[in-house]
Protein backbone atom coordinates (compact mmCIF):
# COMPACT_ATOMS: atom_id res chain seq x y z
CA UNK A 1 0.00 0.00 0.00
CA UNK A 2 2.71 2.60 0.74
CA UNK A 3 4.56 1.93 -2.53
CA UNK A 4 0.74 2.73 -4.24
CA UNK A 5 0.73 5.70 -2.08
CA UNK A 6 4.14 6.71 -3.42
CA UNK A 7 3.10 6.00 -6.71
CA UNK A 8 0.09 8.47 -6.45
CA UNK A 9 1.87 11.59 -4.77
CA UNK A 10 4.77 10.99 -7.37
CA UNK A 11 2.33 11.27 -10.16
CA UNK A 12 0.56 13.83 -8.76
CA UNK A 13 3.93 15.78 -8.53
CA UNK A 14 4.90 15.39 -11.85
CA UNK A 15 1.41 16.39 -13.16
CA UNK A 16 1.45 19.65 -11.29
CA UNK A 17 5.24 20.23 -12.27
CA UNK A 18 3.81 19.76 -15.64
CA UNK A 19 1.21 21.95 -15.76
CA UNK A 20 2.99 24.37 -14.25
CA UNK A 21 5.48 24.26 -17.22
CA UNK A 22 2.69 24.71 -19.39
CA UNK A 23 1.35 27.81 -17.39
CA UNK A 24 4.59 29.52 -17.52
CA UNK A 25 4.93 28.93 -21.54
CA UNK A 26 1.21 30.41 -21.81
CA UNK A 27 1.91 33.38 -19.39
CA UNK A 28 1.58 36.80 -20.72
CA UNK A 29 5.10 38.19 -22.44
CA UNK A 30 4.60 41.64 -21.33
CA UNK A 31 2.40 43.69 -18.66
CA UNK A 32 0.19 45.50 -21.54
CA UNK A 33 -0.79 41.50 -22.76
CA UNK A 34 -1.25 40.79 -19.16
CA UNK A 35 -3.64 43.49 -18.41
CA UNK A 36 -6.08 42.27 -20.90
CA UNK A 37 -5.39 38.58 -19.88
CA UNK A 38 -8.13 36.75 -18.14
CA UNK A 39 -7.35 36.78 -14.13
CA UNK A 40 -7.25 32.94 -14.02
CA UNK A 41 -4.56 32.80 -16.91
CA UNK A 42 -1.93 30.97 -14.65
CA UNK A 43 -3.79 28.31 -13.39
CA UNK A 44 -3.34 24.36 -13.52
CA UNK A 45 -6.74 22.33 -14.49
CA UNK A 46 -6.69 18.62 -13.45
CA UNK A 47 -8.90 16.53 -15.00
CA UNK A 48 -10.55 12.31 -13.92
CA UNK A 49 -11.50 10.00 -16.99
CA UNK A 50 -12.67 6.76 -16.65
CA UNK A 51 -14.09 4.26 -19.17
CA UNK A 52 -13.56 0.93 -21.28
CA UNK A 53 -10.99 -0.87 -22.80
CA UNK A 54 -10.63 -3.24 -25.75
CA UNK A 55 -7.93 -4.97 -26.24
CA UNK A 56 -7.67 -5.51 -30.15
CA UNK A 57 -5.52 -8.89 -29.79
CA UNK A 58 -7.55 -11.95 -30.32
CA UNK A 59 -5.05 -14.14 -28.06
CA UNK A 60 -5.36 -11.58 -25.62
CA UNK A 61 -8.82 -11.37 -25.62
CA UNK A 62 -9.25 -15.12 -25.33
CA UNK A 63 -6.49 -15.27 -22.54
CA UNK A 64 -6.90 -12.04 -20.18
CA UNK A 65 -10.63 -11.26 -21.50
CA UNK A 66 -12.04 -8.21 -23.94
CA UNK A 67 -12.95 -5.40 -21.54
CA UNK A 68 -10.74 -4.03 -18.84
CA UNK A 69 -11.27 -0.32 -16.98
CA UNK A 70 -9.51 2.33 -17.11
CA UNK A 71 -8.89 5.28 -15.28
CA UNK A 72 -6.39 8.31 -15.50
CA UNK A 73 -5.80 12.05 -14.45
CA UNK A 74 -4.32 14.41 -16.46
CA UNK A 75 -3.61 17.88 -17.01
CA UNK A 76 -6.62 19.92 -18.51
CA UNK A 77 -7.77 23.15 -20.51
CA UNK A 78 -11.45 23.22 -20.77
CA UNK A 79 -10.82 25.56 -23.99
CA UNK A 80 -8.55 23.63 -26.07
CA UNK A 81 -5.73 26.20 -28.01
CA UNK A 82 -5.77 26.44 -31.99
CA UNK A 83 -2.05 25.94 -31.91
CA UNK A 84 -0.25 22.42 -30.18
CA UNK A 85 -0.13 22.71 -25.87
CA UNK A 86 1.70 19.77 -24.00
CA UNK A 87 -0.24 17.91 -21.57
CA UNK A 88 0.60 15.48 -19.38
CA UNK A 89 -1.13 12.08 -17.92
CA UNK A 90 -1.25 9.33 -15.90
CA UNK A 91 -3.29 6.20 -15.90
CA UNK A 92 -4.00 2.48 -15.13
CA UNK A 93 -5.39 -0.15 -16.85
CA UNK A 94 -6.95 -3.25 -14.90
CA UNK A 95 -8.38 -6.41 -15.48
CA UNK A 96 -8.88 -8.34 -12.38
CA UNK A 97 -10.10 -12.21 -12.71
CA UNK A 98 -8.22 -15.54 -12.82
CA UNK A 99 -5.64 -13.30 -14.43
CA UNK A 100 -4.55 -10.06 -12.85
CA UNK A 101 -3.18 -7.47 -15.29
CA UNK A 102 -1.82 -3.95 -14.38
CA UNK A 103 -0.56 -1.37 -16.59
CA UNK A 104 0.54 2.10 -15.43
CA UNK A 105 1.77 4.23 -17.89
CA UNK A 106 2.84 8.24 -17.41
CA UNK A 107 2.93 10.06 -20.79
CA UNK A 108 3.54 13.30 -22.14
CA UNK A 109 2.33 14.83 -25.47
CA UNK A 110 0.43 17.67 -27.15
CA UNK A 111 -3.11 18.48 -27.73
CA UNK A 112 -4.68 20.98 -30.14
CA UNK A 113 -8.09 22.32 -30.19
CA UNK A 114 -10.06 21.44 -34.15
CA UNK A 115 -12.95 24.26 -33.42
CA UNK A 116 -13.73 27.56 -31.62
CA UNK A 117 -16.52 25.80 -30.67
CA UNK A 118 -16.92 26.85 -26.47
CA UNK A 119 -20.23 24.52 -25.88
CA UNK A 120 -18.77 21.18 -27.84
CA UNK A 121 -14.94 21.29 -28.86
CA UNK A 122 -13.84 18.30 -30.77
CA UNK A 123 -9.46 17.97 -29.94
CA UNK A 124 -6.56 15.79 -30.87
CA UNK A 125 -3.91 14.60 -27.99
CA UNK A 126 -0.92 12.67 -28.82
CA UNK A 127 1.24 11.27 -26.12
CA UNK A 128 3.98 9.08 -25.49
CA UNK A 129 6.24 8.04 -22.39
CA UNK A 130 6.86 4.62 -19.75
CA UNK A 131 4.44 2.30 -18.39
CA UNK A 132 5.20 -0.35 -15.44
CA UNK A 133 2.85 -3.17 -16.36
CA UNK A 134 2.37 -6.46 -13.95
CA UNK A 135 1.06 -9.85 -14.64
CA UNK A 136 -0.23 -12.31 -12.34
CA UNK A 137 -2.10 -16.31 -12.83
CA UNK A 138 -2.50 -18.17 -10.25
CA UNK A 139 -3.16 -21.22 -12.32
CA UNK A 140 0.24 -21.21 -14.09
CA UNK A 141 2.26 -19.46 -11.24
CA UNK A 142 2.62 -16.41 -13.84
CA UNK A 143 4.29 -13.58 -11.76
CA UNK A 144 6.15 -11.11 -14.33
CA UNK A 145 6.44 -7.30 -14.37
CA UNK A 146 8.00 -4.96 -16.99
CA UNK A 147 9.11 -1.32 -18.04
CA UNK A 148 7.88 -0.49 -21.20
CA UNK A 149 6.95 2.14 -23.84
CA UNK A 150 3.33 3.16 -24.07
CA UNK A 151 1.98 5.38 -26.85
CA UNK A 152 -1.61 6.60 -27.18
CA UNK A 153 -3.67 8.86 -29.53
CA UNK A 154 -7.30 10.42 -28.71
CA UNK A 155 -9.97 11.99 -30.54
CA UNK A 156 -12.80 13.48 -28.06
CA UNK A 157 -14.82 16.43 -27.89
CA UNK A 158 -15.10 18.99 -24.61
CA UNK A 159 -18.65 19.77 -23.60
CA UNK A 160 -19.27 23.10 -21.90
CA UNK A 161 -15.59 23.63 -20.74
CA UNK A 162 -16.14 20.93 -17.66
CA UNK A 163 -17.06 17.14 -19.40
CA UNK A 164 -14.75 15.68 -22.28
CA UNK A 165 -15.27 12.27 -23.89
CA UNK A 166 -13.01 10.47 -25.75
CA UNK A 167 -11.96 7.55 -28.18
CA UNK A 168 -8.34 6.32 -28.10
CA UNK A 169 -5.71 4.04 -29.12
CA UNK A 170 -3.10 2.33 -26.79
CA UNK A 171 0.07 0.82 -28.06
CA UNK A 172 2.25 -0.73 -25.39
CA UNK A 173 5.14 -2.52 -26.11
CA UNK A 174 5.07 -6.52 -25.79
CA UNK A 175 5.92 -7.96 -22.29
CA UNK A 176 4.70 -11.69 -20.91
CA UNK A 177 4.92 -12.90 -24.34
CA UNK A 178 1.45 -10.81 -24.94
CA UNK A 179 0.57 -7.67 -27.03
CA UNK A 180 -1.64 -5.26 -25.29
CA UNK A 181 -2.65 -2.39 -27.54
CA UNK A 182 -6.48 -2.26 -27.76
CA UNK A 183 -8.72 0.60 -28.10
CA UNK A 184 -10.75 2.52 -25.05
CA UNK A 185 -13.97 4.74 -24.74
CA UNK A 186 -14.71 6.94 -21.96
CA UNK A 187 -15.72 10.59 -20.41
CA UNK A 188 -13.76 12.75 -18.00
CA UNK A 189 -14.49 16.23 -16.03
CA UNK A 190 -12.48 18.98 -14.75
CA UNK A 191 -11.80 18.65 -11.07
CA UNK A 192 -10.07 21.04 -9.99
CA UNK A 193 -7.39 23.95 -10.70
CA UNK A 194 -4.69 25.20 -9.23
CA UNK A 195 -3.86 28.73 -8.95
CA UNK A 196 0.17 29.86 -9.78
Amino acid sequence: MSMMKSAVCTLFALLVLSGAAFAADTAPADKASADKAPANTNKISIALSAGAFFPLNSSTKDEYNNCWTRVSLKTFEAEKPREWRFIAEGGAFNLSGESNVKLYPLTFGVEKGLTESRNIQPYLTFRAGPYYGKVTEDATGLDEDHIGLNANASFGATVKKKFYVEVRYDYFSRFAGTDFDGISLSAGMRLFDIKL
